[in-house]
């Protein structure tokens, strides 16, 4: 199966806030869930890996209570068949709370998905010197990026995407301070505000098309964006983590 394609058309959306993407059209998205309850979002990276947000486990890092769904696009209806159980849960050790460093962590599926499917397919991760400097790209969830009182995730009961343009590091550090954004980081989002990672899922995919594939460029990080709608969206640069993952992969077989 090759990764970063879709078998659904793609339309570009300039719509404020993004709009309700198709079934199948990111089909690398997935759903990370918590006692059954829509926490994160995650990229599938293979038949059984998937790469999210470290932020995503600080208060639940028992793998034992999370499930992914997979090949999903209604959080209200959920199939047996769509979620999988976790074997492995890969925090990155190197994590740091406070300046959301190395926010970046795997999952390895209790056992592989079969990613040839209409709804369910991988997306590619980037090559080393993989630049998405001053690209359109895609960043997708249903919005869950907190809890409320009641413990449930408010968003969307729709898979939404919205496009994004991505800008220079040195560019984003004069919008949100240079202690902020990390050269592991990704900043994506438009200045006029109402586009941001609060319409992705924390942990979830931000993809650029390159060479007509879908490539995980990032992964939408913590803190930022949701609070002031001016501020661009700040997301883990998965380039500065490929030998991580590859690390983690080959610790874990």
């Amino acid at each position: 199966a090759s990764c970063g394609t879709s078998m659904v058309g793609s339309t570009h959306t300039k719509i404020v806030g993004g709009t309700t993407a198709s079934h199948g059209e990111f089909p690398w998205q997935v759903s990370l869930m918590y006692g059954g309850s829509h926490v994160c979002g995650g990229t599938l990276i293979d038949s059984q890996w998937v790469a999210t947000a470290a932020h995503c486990f600080e208060d639940y890092h028992n793998a034992r209570y999370w499930t992914v769904g997979v090949g999903m696009h209604d959080r209200h209806h959920v199939y047996t068949t769509q979620v999988h159980h976790v074997r492995n849960l890969i925090v990155h050790t190197g994590y740091n709370s406070h300046t959301n460093l190395n926010d970046i962590a795997l999952m390895k599926l209790d056992k592989p998905v079969d990613i040839n499917t209409q709804y369910v397919r991988a997306a590619c991760l980037p090559n080393a010197h993989d630049s998405f400097d001053q690209m359109t790209c895609t960043v997708t969830g249903w919005g869950a990026t907190y809890f409320d009182e009641n413990g449930n995730a408010p968003g969307a009961q729709f898979l939404r995407k919205v496009d994004v343009p991505t800008m220079s590091n040195y560019q984003c550090q004069y919008f949100l301070g240079r202690n902020n954004v990390h050269t592991s980081n990704i900043c994506a989002g438009l200045r006029a505000g109402g586009k941001d990672a609060c319409q992705g899922d924390s942990g979830g995919p931000l993809v650029c098309k390159k060479n007509g594939v879908w490539k995980l460029a990032g992964i939408v990080s913590w803190g930022y964006g949701c609070g002031d709608r001016n501020a661009p969206g700040v997301y883990t640069r998965v380039t500065s983590f490929l030998s991580w993952i590859n690390q983690q992969k080959a610790a874990h077989p």
